[in-house]
């Protein structure tokens, strides 16, 4: 089409603003923005998204935020979507204004993998139930979660190994509690992908949700 391509996304994520539902997202924002950047998309479009403008209508999102903010000459969504207050807009919603607007649409099927939907849905209890081989094979990639090193309690130094200490947020989903193989980066080094042994639980005396990394 000659068209540049363009992502839409909202942060934070509806759940989390309408409902303040935690544990369910699958990876943060900064991972999402690399992962679409790794794609070649040449543009790439966060909404904030609060209480007010869920009370868009989903005629007004296709009108005013698609077309008349984003100038949109193709759509390309899954059939299952839905947008606006009440999330009443739909994919008959957007056939409807496609001679209105003169956008064309593209009206993704499903994806399916061992006869069932692939779906974020799916994915989260694969994650949740500790079975990370089907999650991954879903996911297309091993499950993958970052954050910021925080002080421990120095555990690694009895034990010859070093250890290093993430919090996870509570937005995002709770893998189930358990030890894991995993590959280590540093954003901050250059350097090769390190082993180590993941142990996923509850820190001691906290309410914290948090991964204990052995390096090998």
């Amino acid at each position: 089409m000659g068209l540049p391509s363009a992502v839409l996304t909202f942060e934070p994520h509806p759940l989390f603003v309408l409902f303040n539902k935690n544990h369910f997202k699958l990876i943060d924002q900064e991972h999402k923005v690399r992962l679409i950047n790794s794609h070649g998309i040449d543009y790439l479009y966060v909404i904030g998204f609060d209480k007010g403008f869920s009370q868009i209508s989903c005629d007004e999102f296709v009108g005013e935020i698609l077309v008349g903010k984003y100038n949109a000459k193709h759509i390309v969504v899954g059939k299952n979507c839905t947008f606006g207050n009440k999330r009443l807009g739909n994919i008959s919603t957007l056939r409807k204004y496609t001679d209105v607007y003169g956008y064309s649409l593209t009206e993704l099927e499903p994806l399916m993998i061992n006869d069932k939907i692939c779906s974020s849905s799916l994915i989260r209890e694969y994650l949740q139930s500790g079975a990370l081989e089907v999650a991954n094979s879903l996911l297309g990639m091993p499950y993958q979660i970052s954050g910021v090193v925080i002080k421990g309690a120095c555990r690694g130094r009895k034990i010859g190994f070093p250890t290093i200490n993430i919090p996870i947020e509570d937005c995002m989903i709770k893998v189930k509690f358990g030890t894991y193989y995993a590959k280590i980066a540093f954003s901050n080094y250059d350097q090769n992908w390190l082993y180590g042994v993941v142990n996923i639980g509850m820190s001691k005396g906290l309410l914290l949700f948090f991964i204990n990394i052995l390096c090998i």
